[in-house]
């Protein structure tokens, strides 16, 4: 991996991580919870990521998906998802009743704030993204494309015109 490969993936995995820190305090605060700190914070948040993402990829492992070339959408695919997806929203469950000091239907409901603050940025970011590739292909097609002016005739007037 080059070395700028590796600063890209660890950029990215610092704002992924900031982020999810600023979503796990929004979801305190949206949940009506006493904010912990930041260090607090970021040390729940680094357990839960940590936790999940383990045990997700576990998952992944033990359904046979890393042994596969292809990469398809078929029912075993769909299956982890869904157990990812409830892995995700199970474990920081377990581990916010402990850690803040919250009952279980408050734990609960902070994660799944949560989860829905999470696929809310992630439907953000990518329609941020979309939008920005296209009008990079708006202003491709603009530079490829010759000039002509406002009052220049249609394609159809200039081909009849040059047929007589």
């Amino acid at each position: 991996m080059s070395p700028l490969m590796l600063l890209t993936v660890v950029a990215g995995a610092a704002i992924g991580f900031a982020v999810s820190v600023f979503i796990f305090k929004a979801s305190l605060a949206l949940a009506d919870v006493t904010e912990p700190g930041w260090i607090k914070s970021t040390v729940v948040v680094l357990a839960s990521v940590a936790a999940s993402g383990l045990l997700s990829y576990l998952v992944y492992l033990q359904f046979g998906l890393a042994d596969r070339t292809e990469v398809a959408l078929d029912n075993r695919m769909v299956l982890w998802l869904l157990v990812a997806l409830l892995l995700s929203l199970l474990v920081p469950v377990l581990l916010y009743v402990p850690a803040l000091s919250v009952k279980w239907l408050k734990s609960m409901q902070i994660a799944g704030v949560e989860v829905l603050l999470r696929g809310l940025v992630a439907a953000l970011v990518a329609g941020v993204v979309l939008v920005v590739l296209a009008a990079a292909q708006v202003v491709a097609r603009r530079q490829s494309q010759p000039r002509t002016s406002a009052l220049s005739p249609p394609p159809v007037v200039r081909a009849v015109n040059e047929l007589t």
